[in-house]
Protein backbone atom coordinates (compact mmCIF):
# COMPACT_ATOMS: atom_id res chain seq x y z
CA UNK A 1 0.00 0.00 0.00
CA UNK A 2 2.86 2.61 0.56
CA UNK A 3 4.76 2.01 -2.73
CA UNK A 4 0.67 2.52 -4.37
CA UNK A 5 0.78 5.83 -2.11
CA UNK A 6 4.19 6.95 -3.40
CA UNK A 7 3.73 6.27 -6.81
CA UNK A 8 0.06 7.79 -7.93
CA UNK A 9 1.10 11.02 -7.35
CA UNK A 10 4.53 11.13 -8.73
CA UNK A 11 3.17 9.22 -11.77
CA UNK A 12 0.15 11.82 -12.67
CA UNK A 13 2.62 14.48 -12.22
CA UNK A 14 5.27 13.05 -14.61
CA UNK A 15 2.39 12.49 -16.83
CA UNK A 16 1.62 15.87 -17.08
CA UNK A 17 4.96 16.94 -17.81
CA UNK A 18 5.45 14.34 -21.02
CA UNK A 19 2.26 15.43 -22.23
CA UNK A 20 3.45 19.17 -22.21
CA UNK A 21 6.46 17.81 -23.77
CA UNK A 22 5.06 16.17 -26.74
CA UNK A 23 1.69 18.22 -27.21
CA UNK A 24 2.89 21.64 -26.38
CA UNK A 25 6.21 21.61 -26.96
CA UNK A 26 7.64 22.25 -23.30
CA UNK A 27 11.00 22.21 -22.13
CA UNK A 28 10.98 18.90 -19.92
CA UNK A 29 14.11 20.51 -18.04
CA UNK A 30 12.37 23.87 -17.41
CA UNK A 31 9.20 21.98 -15.53
CA UNK A 32 10.90 19.79 -13.72
CA UNK A 33 12.85 22.76 -12.39
CA UNK A 34 9.86 23.84 -10.90
CA UNK A 35 8.72 20.54 -8.96
CA UNK A 36 8.97 20.46 -5.42
CA UNK A 37 8.27 18.54 -2.34
CA UNK A 38 7.81 14.97 -2.05
CA UNK A 39 7.90 12.77 -4.95
CA UNK A 40 10.28 15.47 -6.52
CA UNK A 41 13.06 12.59 -7.25
CA UNK A 42 10.69 10.34 -8.19
CA UNK A 43 9.05 13.00 -10.69
CA UNK A 44 12.28 13.26 -12.39
CA UNK A 45 13.43 10.16 -12.72
CA UNK A 46 10.22 8.59 -14.26
CA UNK A 47 10.26 11.75 -16.92
CA UNK A 48 13.69 11.78 -17.79
CA UNK A 49 14.08 7.89 -17.92
CA UNK A 50 10.94 7.92 -20.18
CA UNK A 51 12.46 10.49 -22.49
CA UNK A 52 15.79 8.95 -22.82
CA UNK A 53 14.55 5.84 -23.66
CA UNK A 54 11.34 6.56 -25.51
CA UNK A 55 12.68 5.31 -29.46
CA UNK A 56 12.95 1.85 -27.85
CA UNK A 57 9.80 2.11 -25.43
CA UNK A 58 7.74 3.37 -28.72
CA UNK A 59 9.47 0.55 -31.01
CA UNK A 60 8.83 -2.08 -28.31
CA UNK A 61 5.28 -0.82 -27.44
CA UNK A 62 4.30 -0.61 -31.39
CA UNK A 63 4.90 -4.52 -31.17
CA UNK A 64 1.71 -4.50 -28.91
CA UNK A 65 -0.51 -1.99 -30.20
CA UNK A 66 -2.55 -2.71 -33.18
CA UNK A 67 -2.03 0.08 -35.61
CA UNK A 68 0.84 1.37 -34.06
CA UNK A 69 0.74 3.78 -30.56
CA UNK A 70 0.68 7.03 -32.97
CA UNK A 71 -3.24 6.30 -33.08
CA UNK A 72 -3.46 7.02 -29.42
CA UNK A 73 -4.05 10.42 -27.78
CA UNK A 74 -1.02 11.83 -26.27
CA UNK A 75 -2.31 11.58 -22.72
CA UNK A 76 -2.73 7.58 -23.29
CA UNK A 77 0.53 7.37 -25.28
CA UNK A 78 2.84 9.04 -22.89
CA UNK A 79 0.85 6.60 -19.89
CA UNK A 80 2.18 3.62 -21.63
CA UNK A 81 5.99 4.94 -22.43
CA UNK A 82 6.48 5.65 -18.49
CA UNK A 83 4.40 1.96 -17.36
CA UNK A 84 6.69 0.39 -20.08
CA UNK A 85 9.91 2.61 -18.74
CA UNK A 86 8.83 1.37 -15.15
CA UNK A 87 8.54 -2.54 -16.55
CA UNK A 88 11.42 -2.17 -18.56
CA UNK A 89 14.07 -0.26 -17.06
CA UNK A 90 13.33 0.17 -13.04
CA UNK A 91 14.41 -3.05 -11.36
CA UNK A 92 12.49 -2.00 -7.76
CA UNK A 93 9.48 -1.53 -9.96
CA UNK A 94 6.53 -4.13 -8.36
CA UNK A 95 4.25 -4.64 -11.89
CA UNK A 96 1.38 -5.23 -10.01
CA UNK A 97 1.57 -1.81 -8.76
CA UNK A 98 2.75 -0.28 -11.77
CA UNK A 99 0.08 -1.71 -13.79
CA UNK A 100 -2.67 -0.71 -11.54
CA UNK A 101 -1.70 3.30 -10.88
CA UNK A 102 -1.22 3.09 -15.09
CA UNK A 103 -4.95 1.57 -15.28
CA UNK A 104 -6.42 4.14 -12.69
CA UNK A 105 -4.78 6.94 -14.71
CA UNK A 106 -6.31 5.10 -17.92
CA UNK A 107 -9.74 5.85 -16.21
CA UNK A 108 -9.19 9.54 -15.59
CA UNK A 109 -6.97 10.66 -19.16
CA UNK A 110 -9.18 8.25 -21.49
CA UNK A 111 -12.11 5.82 -21.01
CA UNK A 112 -12.92 2.07 -20.04
CA UNK A 113 -11.66 0.57 -23.47
CA UNK A 114 -8.25 2.51 -23.17
CA UNK A 115 -7.82 1.52 -19.27
CA UNK A 116 -8.50 -2.06 -20.83
CA UNK A 117 -5.75 -1.60 -23.53
CA UNK A 118 -3.22 -0.16 -20.66
CA UNK A 119 -3.91 -3.30 -18.63
CA UNK A 120 -3.04 -6.04 -21.21
CA UNK A 121 -0.14 -4.59 -22.83
CA UNK A 122 1.63 -3.39 -19.76
CA UNK A 123 0.67 -7.03 -18.37
CA UNK A 124 2.19 -8.74 -21.38
CA UNK A 125 5.08 -6.70 -22.17
CA UNK A 126 6.01 -7.68 -18.20
CA UNK A 127 5.72 -11.07 -18.66
CA UNK A 128 7.85 -11.14 -22.56
CA UNK A 129 9.96 -8.33 -22.31
CA UNK A 130 13.21 -10.71 -21.49
CA UNK A 131 12.58 -12.48 -25.26
CA UNK A 132 11.62 -9.36 -27.29
CA UNK A 133 14.30 -9.72 -29.76
CA UNK A 134 15.45 -6.50 -31.38
CA UNK A 135 16.97 -5.02 -34.46
CA UNK A 136 20.15 -7.25 -36.04
CA UNK A 137 23.05 -4.85 -35.77
CA UNK A 138 24.75 -6.94 -38.63
CA UNK A 139 21.81 -6.78 -40.97
CA UNK A 140 20.58 -3.16 -40.31
CA UNK A 141 22.93 -0.99 -37.87
CA UNK A 142 20.82 2.24 -37.83
CA UNK A 143 17.75 0.26 -37.08
CA UNK A 144 19.72 -1.72 -34.21
CA UNK A 145 21.66 1.50 -32.50
CA UNK A 146 18.36 3.92 -32.63
CA UNK A 147 16.51 1.09 -31.07
CA UNK A 148 18.43 -0.05 -28.52
CA UNK A 149 20.08 2.88 -27.84
CA UNK A 150 16.85 5.14 -28.15
CA UNK A 151 18.00 7.77 -30.82
CA UNK A 152 16.37 9.25 -33.62
CA UNK A 153 17.61 6.92 -37.51
CA UNK A 154 18.30 10.05 -38.76
CA UNK A 155 20.64 11.23 -36.55
CA UNK A 156 22.28 8.15 -36.09
CA UNK A 157 22.61 7.34 -40.05
CA UNK A 158 24.38 10.91 -39.57
CA UNK A 159 26.76 9.53 -37.01
CA UNK A 160 27.38 6.71 -38.95
CA UNK A 161 28.84 8.26 -41.84
CA UNK A 162 30.91 10.69 -39.94
CA UNK A 163 31.85 8.47 -37.27
CA UNK A 164 31.29 4.92 -37.94
CA UNK A 165 29.33 2.21 -36.26
CA UNK A 166 31.17 1.49 -32.98
CA UNK A 167 32.21 5.05 -32.63
CA UNK A 168 28.14 5.95 -33.04
CA UNK A 169 27.40 2.98 -30.17
CA UNK A 170 30.16 4.89 -27.94
CA UNK A 171 28.16 7.91 -28.20
CA UNK A 172 25.19 6.67 -28.07
CA UNK A 173 25.86 4.50 -24.52
CA UNK A 174 27.19 7.96 -23.23
CA UNK A 175 24.06 9.65 -23.94
CA UNK A 176 22.47 6.93 -22.13
CA UNK A 177 24.29 7.05 -19.26
CA UNK A 178 24.27 9.22 -15.90
CA UNK A 179 26.13 12.34 -16.45
CA UNK A 180 28.55 13.96 -14.13
CA UNK A 181 27.25 17.16 -12.07
CA UNK A 182 29.64 19.68 -12.62
CA UNK A 183 29.48 23.23 -10.10
CA UNK A 184 32.07 26.06 -11.08
CA UNK A 185 33.43 27.88 -8.42
CA UNK A 186 32.25 32.05 -8.06
CA UNK A 187 35.74 32.99 -8.00
CA UNK A 188 34.62 36.73 -6.34
CA UNK A 189 34.10 34.60 -3.53
CA UNK A 190 35.53 31.90 -3.51
CA UNK A 191 37.73 29.15 -5.01
CA UNK A 192 37.88 25.40 -5.86
CA UNK A 193 39.27 23.88 -2.87
CA UNK A 194 37.88 26.55 0.00
CA UNK A 195 34.01 25.20 -2.33
CA UNK A 196 34.85 21.54 -1.81
CA UNK A 197 35.44 21.91 1.74
CA UNK A 198 32.24 23.73 1.97
CA UNK A 199 30.28 21.09 0.24
CA UNK A 200 32.18 18.07 2.27
CA UNK A 201 30.70 19.97 5.57
CA UNK A 202 27.04 20.18 3.57
CA UNK A 203 27.53 16.44 3.04
CA UNK A 204 28.11 16.78 -0.38
CA UNK A 205 30.88 14.57 -1.71
CA UNK A 206 32.77 15.86 -4.90
CA UNK A 207 36.05 15.89 -6.71
CA UNK A 208 37.86 18.75 -8.95
CA UNK A 209 37.29 18.60 -12.06
CA UNK A 210 39.47 16.81 -14.43
CA UNK A 211 39.57 19.39 -17.47
CA UNK A 212 38.18 22.93 -15.81
CA UNK A 213 39.67 24.66 -13.47
CA UNK A 214 37.23 26.01 -10.40
CA UNK A 215 35.56 23.49 -10.97
CA UNK A 216 34.15 20.33 -9.44
CA UNK A 217 32.19 16.82 -10.08
CA UNK A 218 29.79 16.40 -7.95
CA UNK A 219 29.62 12.44 -6.86
CA UNK A 220 26.91 12.33 -4.18
CA UNK A 221 24.38 14.94 -2.34
CA UNK A 222 22.48 14.11 1.01
CA UNK A 223 18.76 12.24 0.21
CA UNK A 224 16.18 14.48 -0.93
CA UNK A 225 18.46 17.27 -1.21
CA UNK A 226 18.99 19.10 -4.74
CA UNK A 227 22.20 20.86 -5.31
CA UNK A 228 20.44 24.47 -5.52
CA UNK A 229 19.03 23.64 -1.97
CA UNK A 230 22.69 23.67 -0.15
CA UNK A 231 22.81 27.20 1.44
CA UNK A 232 25.62 27.64 -0.40
CA UNK A 233 24.20 27.90 -3.50
CA UNK A 234 21.89 30.49 -2.02
CA UNK A 235 25.50 32.36 -0.61
CA UNK A 236 26.33 32.60 -4.64
CA UNK A 237 29.59 30.11 -3.91
CA UNK A 238 29.02 27.84 -7.14
CA UNK A 239 27.28 28.40 -10.39
CA UNK A 240 25.45 24.72 -11.86
CA UNK A 241 27.73 24.91 -15.40
CA UNK A 242 28.65 21.48 -17.23
CA UNK A 243 32.25 21.37 -17.97
CA UNK A 244 32.39 21.55 -21.34
CA UNK A 245 30.34 25.04 -20.95
CA UNK A 246 33.36 26.67 -18.58
CA UNK A 247 35.85 25.34 -21.68
CA UNK A 248 34.26 27.27 -23.75
CA UNK A 249 33.61 30.25 -21.81
CA UNK A 250 37.35 30.63 -20.95
CA UNK A 251 38.41 30.68 -24.36
CA UNK A 252 37.09 34.62 -24.58
CA UNK A 253 39.93 35.22 -21.71
CA UNK A 254 38.24 38.40 -20.46
CA UNK A 255 40.55 40.99 -18.81
CA UNK A 256 39.49 43.43 -16.28
CA UNK A 257 38.25 46.85 -17.45
CA UNK A 258 37.80 45.78 -20.88
CA UNK A 259 34.16 45.93 -22.60
CA UNK A 260 32.77 42.54 -23.53
CA UNK A 261 29.67 41.43 -25.23
CA UNK A 262 27.49 38.05 -24.80
CA UNK A 263 25.65 38.01 -27.51
CA UNK A 264 23.19 34.98 -27.04
CA UNK A 265 23.58 35.37 -22.89
CA UNK A 266 20.45 33.21 -21.49
CA UNK A 267 20.46 31.56 -18.50
CA UNK A 268 23.92 33.39 -18.08
CA UNK A 269 26.33 30.13 -16.98
CA UNK A 270 29.38 31.50 -19.52
CA UNK A 271 27.87 35.13 -18.35
CA UNK A 272 28.39 34.79 -15.13
CA UNK A 273 31.79 33.54 -15.71
CA UNK A 274 33.13 35.99 -17.80
CA UNK A 275 32.13 38.47 -15.17
CA UNK A 276 34.51 36.58 -12.59
CA UNK A 277 37.08 36.35 -15.36
CA UNK A 278 37.01 40.30 -15.41
CA UNK A 279 36.32 40.68 -11.02
CA UNK A 280 33.72 42.51 -11.84
CA UNK A 281 35.35 45.16 -13.72
CA UNK A 282 34.67 46.72 -16.73
CA UNK A 283 31.43 46.02 -18.66
CA UNK A 284 29.92 42.93 -20.01
CA UNK A 285 26.82 43.52 -21.83
CA UNK A 286 24.88 40.32 -22.39
CA UNK A 287 22.60 40.28 -25.02
CA UNK A 288 19.56 38.07 -25.47
CA UNK A 289 16.73 38.14 -28.07
CA UNK A 290 13.87 36.61 -24.77
CA UNK A 291 13.45 39.65 -22.49
CA UNK A 292 12.01 36.60 -19.76
CA UNK A 293 15.17 34.63 -20.37
CA UNK A 294 17.40 37.50 -19.19
CA UNK A 295 15.80 37.73 -15.95
CA UNK A 296 17.12 34.44 -14.94
CA UNK A 297 20.74 36.37 -16.29
CA UNK A 298 20.06 39.42 -13.54
CA UNK A 299 18.83 36.48 -11.12
CA UNK A 300 22.20 34.85 -11.60
CA UNK A 301 24.22 37.80 -11.40
CA UNK A 302 22.17 38.96 -8.55
CA UNK A 303 22.65 35.40 -6.12
CA UNK A 304 26.33 35.53 -7.38
CA UNK A 305 27.19 39.54 -6.37
CA UNK A 306 28.07 40.83 -10.06
CA UNK A 307 27.48 44.17 -11.06
CA UNK A 308 29.54 44.63 -14.34
CA UNK A 309 26.66 43.17 -16.36
CA UNK A 310 23.95 45.20 -17.97
CA UNK A 311 21.48 42.95 -19.63
CA UNK A 312 20.02 44.14 -23.74
CA UNK A 313 16.82 42.48 -25.15
CA UNK A 314 18.02 42.52 -28.71
CA UNK A 315 17.93 39.93 -31.75
CA UNK A 316 22.17 39.27 -31.50
CA UNK A 317 22.13 39.81 -35.35
CA UNK A 318 20.66 43.47 -35.37
CA UNK A 319 21.42 44.85 -32.08
CA UNK A 320 22.79 48.52 -31.96
CA UNK A 321 25.69 49.18 -29.38
CA UNK A 322 27.30 52.34 -28.65
CA UNK A 323 30.92 51.80 -29.03
CA UNK A 324 33.28 48.89 -30.22
CA UNK A 325 34.21 46.49 -28.03
CA UNK A 326 37.13 44.53 -26.69
CA UNK A 327 35.86 40.80 -26.79
CA UNK A 328 32.58 39.30 -28.08
CA UNK A 329 31.84 36.37 -27.12
CA UNK A 330 28.65 33.73 -29.53
CA UNK A 331 27.39 31.32 -27.85
CA UNK A 332 25.07 30.10 -31.09
CA UNK A 333 21.65 28.61 -30.91
CA UNK A 334 22.37 24.99 -31.95
CA UNK A 335 21.21 21.58 -32.49
CA UNK A 336 22.34 20.66 -29.01
CA UNK A 337 23.46 17.54 -30.08
CA UNK A 338 26.53 17.58 -27.84
CA UNK A 339 23.68 17.62 -24.54
CA UNK A 340 21.32 15.11 -25.25
CA UNK A 341 22.68 13.21 -22.25
CA UNK A 342 21.67 15.89 -20.29
CA UNK A 343 18.16 17.73 -21.61
CA UNK A 344 16.85 13.90 -23.41
CA UNK A 345 13.81 15.62 -25.10
CA UNK A 346 16.20 17.15 -27.24
CA UNK A 347 16.97 13.85 -29.01
CA UNK A 348 12.71 14.07 -30.19
CA UNK A 349 12.68 17.65 -30.96
CA UNK A 350 14.96 18.00 -33.43
CA UNK A 351 14.44 17.58 -37.10
CA UNK A 352 17.41 16.95 -40.03
CA UNK A 353 16.03 19.61 -41.61
CA UNK A 354 16.45 22.24 -38.77
CA UNK A 355 20.24 22.04 -38.94
CA UNK A 356 20.26 24.63 -42.47
CA UNK A 357 18.39 27.05 -40.42
CA UNK A 358 19.87 26.97 -37.60
CA UNK A 359 23.26 27.60 -39.86
CA UNK A 360 21.86 30.28 -41.47
CA UNK A 361 20.89 31.85 -37.67
CA UNK A 362 24.65 31.18 -36.57
CA UNK A 363 25.92 33.22 -39.65
CA UNK A 364 24.09 36.09 -39.19
CA UNK A 365 25.13 36.42 -35.65
CA UNK A 366 29.04 35.48 -36.26
CA UNK A 367 28.08 38.54 -39.15
CA UNK A 368 26.90 41.12 -37.12
CA UNK A 369 29.67 40.18 -34.27
CA UNK A 370 32.38 41.10 -35.87
CA UNK A 371 30.76 44.51 -36.50
CA UNK A 372 30.81 45.28 -33.31
CA UNK A 373 34.45 44.46 -32.51
CA UNK A 374 37.36 46.99 -32.38
CA UNK A 375 40.37 46.52 -34.50
CA UNK A 376 42.35 43.71 -32.63
CA UNK A 377 39.49 42.84 -31.27
CA UNK A 378 38.89 38.39 -30.22
CA UNK A 379 35.96 36.97 -31.14
CA UNK A 380 34.70 33.61 -30.07
CA UNK A 381 32.24 31.38 -31.65
CA UNK A 382 31.32 28.68 -29.61
CA UNK A 383 28.44 25.63 -29.56
CA UNK A 384 27.53 22.72 -27.85
CA UNK A 385 26.26 20.70 -30.50
CA UNK A 386 29.13 17.73 -32.59
CA UNK A 387 28.29 18.65 -36.13
CA UNK A 388 30.56 20.12 -38.45
CA UNK A 389 27.63 21.90 -40.20
CA UNK A 390 26.68 24.20 -37.96
CA UNK A 391 30.84 24.19 -36.31
CA UNK A 392 33.86 24.34 -38.50
CA UNK A 393 31.80 24.88 -41.73
CA UNK A 394 30.22 28.42 -40.34
CA UNK A 395 33.35 29.35 -39.14
CA UNK A 396 35.57 28.62 -42.13
CA UNK A 397 32.26 30.53 -44.49
CA UNK A 398 32.91 33.59 -42.17
CA UNK A 399 36.53 33.11 -42.52
CA UNK A 400 35.78 33.40 -46.63
CA UNK A 401 34.13 36.14 -46.47
CA UNK A 402 35.61 38.21 -43.62
CA UNK A 403 39.59 38.61 -44.41
CA UNK A 404 39.97 40.63 -41.86
CA UNK A 405 39.55 37.77 -39.25
CA UNK A 406 42.24 34.82 -38.81
CA UNK A 407 41.45 32.09 -36.38
CA UNK A 408 43.86 31.56 -33.60
CA UNK A 409 44.63 28.41 -31.49
CA UNK A 410 43.26 27.67 -28.49
CA UNK A 411 46.20 25.89 -26.84
CA UNK A 412 46.80 27.55 -23.52
CA UNK A 413 43.21 27.95 -23.02
CA UNK A 414 42.31 24.43 -22.93
CA UNK A 415 43.96 21.54 -22.45
CA UNK A 416 46.00 20.37 -25.42
CA UNK A 417 43.74 17.26 -25.45
CA UNK A 418 40.80 18.69 -26.38
CA UNK A 419 42.31 20.69 -29.40
CA UNK A 420 41.62 19.95 -33.07
CA UNK A 421 44.28 20.09 -35.78
CA UNK A 422 42.89 23.53 -36.40
CA UNK A 423 43.19 24.51 -33.15
CA UNK A 424 39.03 24.66 -32.19
CA UNK A 425 38.28 23.65 -28.90
CA UNK A 426 35.98 19.78 -29.30
CA UNK A 427 35.05 17.97 -26.30
CA UNK A 428 32.76 14.73 -26.91
CA UNK A 429 30.84 13.05 -24.16
CA UNK A 430 32.01 9.35 -24.68
CA UNK A 431 35.87 10.30 -24.59
CA UNK A 432 35.57 13.33 -22.19
CA UNK A 433 32.66 12.62 -19.37
CA UNK A 434 31.10 15.78 -20.02
CA UNK A 435 28.97 17.67 -22.92
CA UNK A 436 29.93 17.96 -26.69
CA UNK A 437 31.00 21.05 -27.33
CA UNK A 438 32.57 22.95 -29.88
CA UNK A 439 35.11 26.86 -29.74
CA UNK A 440 36.59 29.18 -32.20
CA UNK A 441 38.81 31.73 -31.32
CA UNK A 442 38.74 34.36 -34.35
CA UNK A 443 40.82 37.33 -34.20
CA UNK A 444 40.27 40.68 -36.01
CA UNK A 445 43.29 42.60 -37.59
CA UNK A 446 44.56 45.52 -35.99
Amino acid sequence: MTQHRALRPALERALRILYRVEAEGAYATRLLDYESGEGRDLVRQLVRGTLQWRGRLDWVLDLYVRGGIGRLTPWIRNLLRLGAYQVMFLSGARTEVVVHQCVELAKRFGHRGTAGLVNAILRRLASERGSIEYPSLEADPVEHIAVVYSHPRWMVRRWIERLGVEETIRLCEANDSPWPLCVRANTLRTDADALLERLAEDGVAAHPAPYASHCLIVDGLPDGVGIRDLASYSEGLFVVQDESSVLAASLVAPQPGETVVDLCAAPGGKTTQLAAEMNDEGRLIAVDVHPSRLALVSANCERLGISVVETVAADGRTVQLVSEVDRVLVDAPCSGFGMLGRTADARWRRREGDIADLVRLQAGLLGHAAELLRPGGRLVYTTCTTEPEEDEEVVGDFLATHPEFGAISSRGLVPDDLLTPEGYLRTWPHKHHMGGSFGAVLERAG
